[in-house]
């Protein structure tokens, strides 16, 4: 690159002065080296703030790698210098093991969750399904392989968008169904001595032309993605059924119920927590010590009495009840351990197989049993 080149890339802006405007073409990237830059929308007619960014950071590349408009409009706070990096440029940057790859990767991902969770008159910035799409999109221009891996992607969208696993596949399903990627499964060789054919991998491929521009129709034709966020009152959702109320409510106790079921209106909450306190969420509801028959009942069981029971019983037979426990349970106990000792628990586990379901019940009973006489002991004053 020649020296003028060189020059010409780095710009300069005044305080107070637009570096570019909401819906202007998108023609650069940009990397901040000196000064800062506010980052803005506009909707219904008022601006808001969503960002304000300082030296090495990066701004401008959504639109170009969604060939779209400017999304966001950019100021300078104060004096400003950047270097300017065209489209043809970005995108070779994108193609090759270039420094600078992953760190543009994570930027993105943390715009994208940014914009989601960003929703003004109750309407989200941006819509789920694009949002994934432009991720995707990203990724592809990003890795050297013809796929990318479903797993990794997942977490991915979860982390970075703040969606839930489950509503993650289920938009990777969606463009699976619009015919924009294909899923393949490879199988990993059988162990040696096993039976089973490990299940492998699940690959993403693209097989559209032009993901952003197809994804960006069918989210203009939103009626055709079903919501997997249709939310009803519970009690509207009983009454259908012809379910008891507070037997519900006793299994939503006990951990029956994947987390991802339940949504709270967040006004409601916030009024809740105004008129009732921060104390009024710190205890579950308290259940007669009599009525704790198993396991799952730990969840009305303070911290103090489950360790002094623990430290009643033998490493293996804790490490026992972990492994036997469901997720909730298993992650109270190990939450009354040690350090150390969750070090040689995490060992025991891999060491024991849950072969005698017979046993397991006995050392239950045999803990509950511990739990109550310690929580009917009087404590000293």
């Amino acid at each position: 690159m020649t020296e003028k080149a060189k020059i010409d890339r780095v710009k300069q802006y005044l305080k107070g002065e637009i570096i570019f405007q909401e819906g202007q073409p998108s023609e650069h990237f940009y990397i901040l080296q000196k000064g800062e830059v506010e980052v803005s929308i506009k909707r219904n007619e008022k601006r808001f703030i969503i960002n304000t960014l300082g030296p090495g950071d990066f701004f401008g590349e959504m639109g170009l790698l969604s060939n779209e408009p400017r999304s966001a409009s950019c100021r300078a706070m104060t004096f400003v210098e950047v270097v300017r990096v065209g489209n043809e440029d970005f995108k070779n940057l994108l193609k090759n093991s270039h420094p600078l790859n992953g760190k543009i990767i994570n930027l993105l991902l943390s715009r994208l969750k940014r914009l989601t969770d960003i929703s003004i008159n109750n309407t989200a910035s941006v819509n789920s399904f694009y949002a994934v799409a432009t991720l995707l999109d990203l990724n592809f221009k990003a890795t050297t392989n013809d796929y990318i891996l479903e797993e990794l992607f997942v977490k991915q969208i979860a982390l970075m968008m703040g969606l839930l696993p489950h509503q993650a596949k289920s938009i990777i399903q969606q463009l699976v169904d619009f015919g924009l990627i294909r899923q393949e499964r490879k199988l990993h060789p059988k162990k040696p001595g096993s039976s089973f054919q490990n299940e492998g991998e699940s690959r993403l491929f693209i097989t559209s032309n032009n993901l952003l521009e197809t994804a960006k129709n069918i989210q203009i034709r939103s009626d055709l993605i079903a919501s997997d966020l249709e939310l009803m009152e519970i009690k509207e959702a009983l009454d259908l059924y012809d379910i008891d109320q507070k037997k519900f409510y006793s299994k939503m106790s006990v951990a029956d119920f994947p987390d991802h079921l339940f949504f709270i209106n967040k006004p409601v909450l916030f009024d809740l927590i105004r008129d009732k306190g921060k104390q009024f969420f710190e205890k579950a509801s308290v259940k007669n010590i009599d009525d704790i028959t198993c396991l799952d009942d730990l969840i009305f069981v303070d911290k103090r009495s489950i360790q002094l029971a623990l430290q009643e019983i033998e490493v293996y037979d804790a490490a026992k009840l972990v492994k036997s426990a469901s997720v909730d349970i298993a992650e109270i106990l190990m939450g009354c351990f040690s350090t150390r000792m969750k070090g040689i628990i995490e060992n025991t586990i891999d060491k024991i197989s849950i072969d005698d379901d017979l046993e397991i019940r006995e050392l239950e009973k045999t803990f509950i049993t511990i739990i109550k006489r310690i929580k009917k002991i009087p404590e000293k004053v």
